[in-house]
């Protein structure tokens, strides 16, 4: 995991004019995407909403290729954007992403004195609430959102495929 402040309030805030059509967000359980499973309102896993841009275009992927670079973005080709919205009561618990995305990168759009609770978890490390806070991780690293209490919170959620980050080699 990975954690860095990249973006400016009024950066996130022009991120989010981008997000005009949101609706209840659902839970797939269904990796080979079966058309009739593939998506589940499940309010015990998950409450909250979301717009789904899909693959950036336009100024959009140009601005946010740029200012992702510091986590080894070298494009966005197939990666896949999701604008995620939770209200009081909204939560999602502990979860992996699918395994046909590569790496997860969620960017903080909301000034944490708007919203109480609504702790982004990765790998049982609290994630920092400020304004522009952008973390990746695997994919398949289990991740959850504490239970908004109060206010609402927003963030903006790039799924990658391989290519998409010059990868770091490490030594273990």
């Amino acid at each position: 995991m990975e954690e860095q402040l990249l973006f400016t309030e009024e950066e996130c805030n022009w991120l989010l004019d981008h997000a005009t059509d949101y609706h209840d967000s659902t839970v797939s359980y269904d990796w080979n995407r079966t058309p009739e499973l593939q998506r589940i309102k499940n309010d015990k896993e998950r409450i909250s909403e979301q717009c789904e841009l899909g693959q950036p275009e336009g100024p959009l992927k140009d601005f946010l290729l740029e200012k992702l670079k510091p986590l080894g973005f070298q494009n966005l080709d197939g990666a896949f954007l999701n604008y995620v919205r939770y209200f009081k009561g909204g939560f999602f618990t502990k979860h992996i992403d699918g395994p046909e995305r590569h790496k997860t990168c969620i960017i903080q759009l909301t000034p944490e004195e708007v919203y109480k609770g609504g702790d982004l978890i990765v790998r049982d490390k609290i994630v920092s609430k400020e304004v522009g806070t952008t973390v990746i991780f695997g994919s398949n690293v289990p991740h959850e959102l504490t239970l908004v209490e109060e206010g609402y919170r927003n963030c903006l959620v790039v799924w990658t495929k391989k290519g998409n980050l010059i990868e770091k080699n490490t030594l273990i």
